[in-house]
């Protein structure tokens, strides 16, 4: 009677007919196995069971088709290769890339600042979308707080960002946009003035990085954030290498003479009254300030009268617009009251700062002086 024939049979016939065999079907299912789907599920409870993680940095996790997903996207996941390091970044990056973007999506900049200041070592001048909302978050979170000469540095880089891949094509994670011009380097909202001394001291060479990795030529509103920083910090030479061959613009001149500020040199005080009577909100702003405060810090009484005039209109006419140099303007008018009596008014003036200007760095002088800390 013939033996009856069963698969476990034919499998160790086939074994003993071929010792390579077992070996070989080993290497099968080990490397079956390593090419199996990892497992991802999202924050949305969506679940990824049919993709293999290719790799993963900071920037995020690149599967199998191509394909990258944001660490805040991710709320648990198994994976074939470096398990515990995954789970590392997960952890570290997850939830403070999650915690920025609600909060800028609500608006609420200087919540964003803590995590966007936490992460940001890890992703400045980094190219991911990641890294842009990370930045993004510095900057504004920065300026919410008063910190402009400290937001330049994240600006910059958001500003290289943009120009790389132009605005349509940014994923913006909330309704506000950043008020940069690509084609100037201007921001509206960090204006080219500069009022601590120490802080811009600190983050000039911090500054001068960020410019360096920017492709050229660099935007000449670049050169002058780069001027007007270096003339806070006296840093004079600095000042005159970043104006070397600069645009012979009438707009671009202003702009100049507002960098050089304060200045007592005939042709710049010229063209700062000119920038002061017409043309863009910015550079008229800033040119009415730097007018009075040199004519309020040098003139003669009759000239401080009129300097008083000057600073009094950037906040009624650009108060809205331009709150930092506004705020600003009505610091000196506050201290020129202080100085000649006026106590009433410098209280007046002062609450206006407050209450209009609150999240300024003039307001933030103002509480510390009073022992109050509104941060």
């Amino acid at each position: 009677m013939a033996r009856p024939t069963s698969t476990r049979y034919v499998t160790r016939t086939a074994l003993r007919s071929c010792p390579f065999l077992g070996l070989t079907l080993v290497l099968i299912f080990t490397t079956l196995s390593s090419q199996a789907a990892d497992r991802i599920i999202l924050r949305d409870l969506t679940i990824l069971s049919k993709r293999t993680v290719v790799s993963f940095n900071v920037d995020g996790v690149v599967l199998d088709d191509g394909k990258v997903l944001a660490w805040d996207r991710i709320k648990q996941a198994t994976v074939s290769k470096d398990q515990e390091l995954f789970d590392k970044q997960l952890t570290e990056l997850g939830l403070p890339l999650l915690r920025i973007r609600q909060r800028l999506r609500t608006e609420d900049y200087r919540g964003a600042q803590e995590p966007g200041e936490k992460l940001l070592p890890r992703y400045l001048g980094r190219q991911s979308e990641s890294a842009f909302t990370v930045m993004l978050a510095a900057t504004w979170g920065r300026i919410a707080s008063g910190r402009n000469e400290e937001a330049l540095v994240p600006y910059l880089y958001c500003l290289e960002w943009l120009r790389e891949r132009g605005e349509d094509a940014v994923p913006w994670p909330g309704p506000r946009r950043l008020a940069a011009d690509l084609d100037t380097g201007i921001c509206q909202d960090i204006p080219p003035l500069w009022t601590n001394k120490p802080v811009a001291k600190k983050v000039l060479a911090d500054v001068g990085r960020a410019v360096g990795a920017m492709r050229r030529p660099w935007p000449p509103g670049v050169r002058i954030y780069y001027a007007s920083l270096a003339r806070a910090a006296d840093a004079e030479g600095s000042v005159n290498t970043a104006l070397r061959d600069f645009p012979n613009t009438p707009s671009w001149q202003l702009y100049r003479a507002i960098a050089m500020s304060p200045t007592t040199d005939p042709g710049m005080v010229a063209r700062l009254k000119a920038g002061s009577r017409q043309g863009e909100i910015l550079p008229r702003s800033l040119a009415l300030y730097w007018l009075g405060r040199t004519e309020l810090e040098n003139g003669s009484e009759v000239e401080q009268d009129v300097a008083m005039v000057r600073l009094m209109r950037v906040a009624a006419l650009f108060g809205n617009d331009q709150p930092v140099v506004a705020a600003e303007s009505l610091m000196l008018v506050m201290g020129h009251l202080q100085e000649t009596g006026d106590a009433a008014g410098a209280v007046s003036i002062r609450r206006e700062i407050l209450e209009r200007y609150g999240t300024t760095a003039s307001a933030d002088r103002i509480q510390q002086e009073s022992g109050v800390s509104g941060r």
